[in-house]
Formats: structure tokens, sequence, C-alpha cells
């Protein structure tokens, strides 16, 4: 944006008069007077300076804020000034003096009134005023200010630091000429009076007003000359404030833009700070407050259910890009747009203001024209909305709003809430929201802004059939993605209903990490979409690698999603597993609290950790050989031997594993470690750690508000696919 500055006009040439004497033929004359002031520590002496050339003889009369004559001289009865008797002076210069209290001055000239005689004996009056103390402002780019339809200029009196309300505008006069590009004077405008303004200290010009903004050649400028009037009378029309300008054929309107997390003027750059569109329901909440919105005063809503406070979720966006929402009876929708300027930095020790368009900035409130680059100095007037291609139907503003135009709802831009709105009762399928601003010159945003989302069914679990495999692996030497993938979909193979995978680094829209559209807008916290999820009745997520420290944070809420949407989770992480659960406990994750506390009855109450790591690499403890089974479950899980990975193989034994601690758990245990003999040819373990591996609780089982969790602290993929194959029919029919 360009830099915003005052262009200042204060009264450079002698004299001012109510009779417009700019354009009178006695500017000689009027420039034999000057009158200035100047402060000092203890007075503020004001004096007129008479240049006699063209003058015979003069007389004045002080006006003082106060209404009294000043102490310094002599006066007659009418309030002339008097010397030797005679109110008629040859005086080059007179001095009148105030005094300070405390510093500050409370009395001074305003104006004077003069009467003065030519040689030729002729008589005039004018009248002038201290040139330190008033003067005309007008607010505008620093330099090559061009506009188009419309402009609003805002004006202003500039004044001492001297206080008194006469001083104050009553109003401004104000008119357009037109110059050449070297400022030659081409044509004169008329004077017009600003009170037939809305507001006196904005001249709102354009296409339609009078006087008219038109378009002007390449050759020609608009000069724009303001002078203030003040509240006393005085008349500032000596010396007008002056700024030049150009004018072309450009059509200036707001541009509106609704805050749903894409960052504006580009395609999909969906981040998070440029979010203000929320749901909440049953199955689109947050129980806390993610992000900046811990340390802003932002009214994110909430409601408490069941004694738990849970505050609205961005939307979701799905792997195609859409915008979604899972349907709930009290699922709500809340919307909020502005416009191109609206919010950015402000500027500091002369550096201009910055557009950033981010809602979580301040409001710098600089309306610019759709490429964001003229700020056209107008201001929003009203919002007009639709839902589906008709007026949105809401109480949400009581009687505030109307249809004013057909098939548009409008809000004037004065009331408290007319950037946002509630939607709720729609129903399943598609809708589009439109809104459009318009300016206080009446320009309306031709191309409004739209924001299209889709509400999802939501699928009773009894109604669910398919199984789904999330892949969260990476494609590397430890974690091969085909070879992975084969093993688990062989595995399922005998599985009689639809089987889908996702694999989220193909998913992902960077390569350095997983990321999808979705986590951009959950603060990271969420990869995938409620309405990828809803299908399947079985959820598998394997974090498979032959090493293991890491969990992505951003699948801490899935598992939410998955148990509070009433599937059943599979979830094969290995060492990894021991990260997910330190996670929960150092960090604010209320979600993932309630995934392990309820759906997994692993105790996060303390900071001890129920869920310990006995290796993160194949090169330490290499001594799990297969999987025990327990509490019902009938199938030994061995071990492939020889397997995908070459360092296993090796060791003839998996190090990355994590046990549960019996002590901290309430879930049923379903596997324990098979320890390979301390006599084993190959890394064979010493006793002790025999004793301390063996028979160690390594997946669990727990069935909560009808949602299953099978969490296995070993990676399923290293078993022998026979054994899997035979767990999964195991499973299925226990989860029947």
């Amino acid at each position: 944006m360009k830099q915003i500055i005052i262009a200042i006009s204060l009264l450079l040439i002698m004299g001012c008069s109510f009779r417009n004497t700019a354009e009178s033929e006695n500017l000689p004359i009027i420039s034999s007077f000057d009158f200035s002031g100047v402060q000092s520590e203890d007075y503020y002496q004001q004096q007129l300076i008479v240049d006699m050339e063209n003058l015979l003889e003069y007389s004045i009369k002080p006006h003082t804020f106060s209404g009294e004559l000043p102490v310094s001289g002599e006066y007659d009865q009418d309030g002339w000034y008097i010397k030797k008797g005679s109110r008629w002076l040859t005086e080059k210069d007179i001095l009148f003096e105030f005094s300070l209290t405390s510093g500050k001055l409370t009395d001074a000239i305003q104006f004077l009134d003069i009467e003065y005689r030519t040689p030729d004996q002729q008589e005039e009056n004018l009248q002038i005023c201290d040139r330190r103390l008033v003067g005309t402002l007008i607010l505008a780019p620093v330099e090559g200010l061009s506009v188009g339809n419309c402009y609003r200029f805002k004006v202003t009196e500039t004044i001492s630091n001297f206080f008194t309300d006469g001083f104050y505008a009553d109003h401004f006069m104000y008119r357009l000429n037109v110059t050449d590009l070297d400022g030659i004077l081409q044509s004169t405008g008329e004077w017009y009076n600003s009170l037939a303004q809305t507001d006196i200290r904005a001249l709102e010009l354009s296409t339609v007003s009078t006087p008219a903004l038109l378009p002007l050649s390449e050759n020609e400028l608009y000069q724009l000359e303001v002078y203030v009037v003040t509240r006393s009378g005085f008349a500032d029309s000596d010396n007008p404030a002056s700024l030049s300008f150009a004018c072309q054929d450009e059509f200036n309107h707001p541009e509106t833009i609704i805050y749903n997390g894409i960052e504006p003027g580009t395609d999909m750059n969906v981040i998070w700070d440029y979010n203000r569109c929320w749901l909440l329901g049953e199955h689109h909440y947050d129980l806390e407050r993610h992000g900046a919105l811990k340390n802003i005063n932002y009214d994110l809503p909430q409601k408490t259910v069941a004694g738990e406070t849970h505050y609205a979720a961005p939307f979701d966006i799905n792997f195609e890009g859409d915008y979604t929402a899972l349907e709930s009876p009290d699922l709500q929708f809340y919307l909020e747009w502005g416009y191109w300027g609206q919010y950015g930095e402000p500027g500091f020790h002369g550096w201009p203001p910055e557009i950033t368009n981010n809602p979580f900035d301040k409001e710098i409130g600089l309306l610019t024209n759709p490429d964001g680059t003229t700020q056209y100095s107008a201001e929003i007037e009203w919002y007009e909305m639709q839902l589906d291609g008709q007026a949105v139907q809401t109480d949400y503003y009581g009687s505030a709003a109307e249809e004013l135009t057909p098939g548009w709802l409008r809000i004037r831009a004065l009331h408290p809430h007319c950037r946002q709105i509630m939607l709720e009762n729609l129903e399943p399928g598609w809708h589009t929201f439109s809104v459009r601003a318009a300016d206080n010159f009446g320009n309306i945003d031709p191309e409004p802004a739209v924001f299209q989302f889709r509400i999802y069914d939501y699928i009773e679990p009894e109604d669910r059939q398919a199984l789904l495999i999330i892949d969260a692996d990476r494609d590397n030497l430890m974690s091969p993605d085909d070879t992975i993938d084969d093993i688990y979909l062989d595995a399922l193979s005998g599985y009689p209903y639809a089987v889908s995978v996702i694999d989220l680094e193909d998913q992902s829209i960077i390569s350095a990490e997983y990321r999808t559209y979705n986590s951009n807008m959950h603060f990271e916290r969420a990869l995938i979409a409620h309405s990828d999820l809803i299908d399947y009745k079985w959820i598998i997520l394997h974090v498979d690698s032959a090493s293991g420290s890491y969990f992505h944070r951003s699948l801490c809420d899935n598992l939410y999603d998955i148990h509070t949407q009433k599937s059943n989770l599979i979830l094969s992480a290995g060492a990894n597993l021991a990260y997910l659960c330190s996670n929960c406990l150092y960090n604010d994750s209320g979600k993932l609290e309630k995934v392990l506390e309820d759906y997994w009855r692993i105790d996060v109450s303390s900071s001890e950790q129920y869920v310990e790591c006995i290796s993160s690499s194949t090169l330490t403890n290499p001594f799990l050989i297969g999987a025990i089974p327990a509490s019902g479950m009938e199938t030994h899980l061995d071990l492939q031997l020889p397997g995908w990975n070459s360092l296993v193989t090796s060791r003839a034994g998996l190090g990355p594993c994590c046990r549960f601690l019996e002590e901290g758990i309430t879930s049923d245990i379903i596997y324990r470690y098979d320890c390979k003999p301390v006599d084993c040819e190959f890394y064979p373990p010493t006793e002790e750690q025999y004793a301390e591996f063996h028979e160690s609780p390594i997946a669990i089982h727990h069935n909560f508000r009808d949602s299953q969790a099978f969490v296995f602290g070993f990676n399923l993929s290293f078993m022998e696919i026979a054994d899997l194959q035979a767990m999964f029919n195991e499973i299925f029919i226990e989860g029947e």
C-alpha cells in the first residue's frame, strides 16, 4: 500500500478574507498585512507587520477568543485600536502580548478586522488571522494519486495547541480545477459547501456527485482546493489546501472476502490464520482453544454439553479439496466475512500500513480497489447475502436485515454483527453461501465472495461395512510403502466388504512432512476430514517402521473422531505408541487424553507413563519373535523370518516395540511379548532381559460407547501374513 501522509496549507500568504480575496484584484493590498504569533516561555506574542508602500493608513479591530479586548494598547468604544487618540494608523508593526498560565495559553487574537485607505482615497476592508493558529489539511497518498470512479477525500482543520471552540470547522469550501501536468490552470471550478456532505470532513466525489469526478486525459490533472470556515465565521480562503491527482476510467468497488481459511489472493493456500468460519455440533467441536485463539480476545462460539465446554471447530476439507461437515441435528454454521484491506499491520515511524487480510491482525480499514493496490478512501455501507441462490432466511439479525434487492438479504454496516451469520437446520448436500459488500458511493462488488460446502449424512454404525486402511508410514527403507501395503491387503483379502486405502504421504500437500488442507485448517491437529472416515466400520491405522519415535500429532484428533463416530480402530503403532502417549502427557490435547483414558483405558491422570518403549531401533533389544495370544484371542503371531527388513532378519528378532504396564491399564490384554530364548544363536537376551520382557502386555482391547479399540505396541506388518489373516478374522468376529 502507498504511504498515507498529510498535505498541509497554513495561510502562506499574508491575509485572509471573508470575501474570497484570493480571486480579488486587490491581492497586492492583502499581501501588505502579515499577522503571526511567536510563543516564549511566559508569553504568546502576536505581531502585525504592515507594508505601507501601497497604503495611506489603516485601522484594526482585534477579536479574541474570550471576547475581551487585549490588555495591550488602547481601544475606542467600538473596539478599534487607537494610538494618539486616532484609530487611523500608519505604524509598520503592532505587538499584542498574552501571558501563559501554567504553560498554557488562555486567550489570543483569533482574527483582525482591517479597514484601509489607499493613496487614491479608495477604502476597503478585509479580515486576517494568525497563520500559526488555523489552517486546512487534506489527507491523501504521498504522491502519484490516481483515482477511478470515486474517492473519499478526508479534510480537517489544523489548529495550534491552543484550544477554543471557535477555531473548529463549521464547514469546508472546496472546488475541482483542471491543470496540465505542469500545474498550469486549464479551468477553474465552482466552490461547494461541505455541509451538503454526510460528514463535513469527508468530501465524497464520484461520477454522479457535484462536482462530478470524470475521467481526464493523460495530460490533465485535477486540482482539489479546500479551505476551512470556522465556527466563529473565519474563512481561510486566501490560502486553500491543494492536492493534484489523476482520474482514470477505473471502476473502484469493494472486494468481499469470506474468511474461510484460504489466504486472500491465492487459489488454495489454506492457513488457519485466515479462518473465521466455524462448525459447532455433535461431531464438530474442540475441547480447548487452539493456536493463537488461546491468547486473543476472540468470541469463539461455544456451548456446554454434559458439563463439558465444546468450542467451535473449523470446517473440514476432504481429500478432494471440498469444505465438508458431518450432519447432526444440532449442527450450527458460523460464517464471517469482510473486505480487502480491512485487516493488516498499522504503519509506524513513517512506514505505511501493510494490508494482510488476516482477520486476527489489527483492523486498519483501508478499503481498496479489486487488485488491492489503490485505497480509494471509501467506507462499507452494507452487505448482502444469499444462500443457495436465495435471500438468506434467518432470525440472526432480528428485524435489522431486509430483502431490498430481490434474492439478497441486506444488513447495514452499522449493525454490530454485520460481518457474520449463524446458519442452522441445513439439509445434507451442497450449499453455496454468497456475500457482497457495497460502499458509501453505492458501488457493489460485482463478483460476490462465494463459499461452497457439503454436508454429509451421518451413517449409523449398523449401516457401515467397509474397511479403511490409513497408511501413516514414510516410504523409505525402514517402511517401504508397496511392501507394507501388500502385506495388509493380503492379510485382509478375506474381508467380505470393500477395502480402501489412504496413503497420507500421497495425500500430503507438501513433501517435507504430512500436511493436508484439513490439518492446516485444524491447527495441525486433524489430517483427515470427518467425511473421509464416516463410511467405515473398521479403520486400520498403521505407523509401521523398523524404528520408531514419532507419531504425527495431526492424527491425534482423528483418533478421537474415529471413536466418537463409532467406528472401530485397529492401531499398529509399534515403538511410536510411547511417543503418542507422552504427547498426551506433555502437550495440551484434550481429545487425545479422552482417547487414552476412555477408549483405550490407559491412565494419563498422573505424570507416570504406562506405555513403555522397549526399543525404538532394530539395533537394540531385538528380542521379539512373536506375540502370545491372551484374553480370548487364539492366534499366535509369529515374526516373519526371513522378513522384508534385512536388519530384522539378520538379528532374528524385532527391536522396536512398546509394552503396557499393567498397573496403568484397565483394558483387556490381548497379546503378550514372546521373547527369544537366552540361548538363541543370534543376539540373545540376557536372563534379566528375558525375565523383564517375556509375556509383557504388548496389545490391548477395549470397547467404549460402541467403538472398539485394538491397540498394538508392535508393528503388525512384521508378522506372518497367514497369522495376521487369522487374527483379523478373530477381531472382526469379536466386532460383530
